[in-house]
């Protein structure tokens, strides 16, 4: 009895530090796809604004990673939901709750860079 109580309770330890990445890859997974439809046809699969249309709308290029220094969250979140410039919002379109993800999704498009590392301790 003791043992089906502790093989019961190691499984379940088990699934609660499982679920939590598989949330998170299905996270991850949401924002891809929602990048994919919505963003990649002006921003590129890269973040570079490669495409007809980015090249048409003078979409800026993320991969230097300047744009985030000059562009807050609340403001980038602010412009995928409301839109600027060319952009259309995509408040109707994007899940609220998915907006962070989204945003996350589109800075990991910014290589990381030697300068962007910190140095390590001594």
């Amino acid at each position: 009895m003791m043992r089906k109580l502790l093989l019961s309770m190691t499984l379940a330890a088990l699934g609660l530090w499982v679920l939590p990445a598989g949330v998170a890859f299905a996270g991850e997974n949401a924002a891809a796809d929602l990048y994919k439809k919505h963003c990649q046809i002006c921003h590129a699969k890269d973040g570079s604004g490669k495409t007809t249309q980015g090249e048409k709308t003078k979409t800026v290029d993320w991969r230097d990673g300047t744009i985030w220094a000059k562009v807050d969250d609340a403001t980038s979140k602010t412009i995928i939901l409301e839109g600027k410039g060319e952009m259309k919002g995509y408040k109707d379109k994007v899940p609220a709750d998915q907006v962070d993800a989204l945003l996350a999704y589109c800075k990991s498009l910014t290589p990381a860079t030697p300068e962007a590392t910190p140095p390590a301790a001594p």
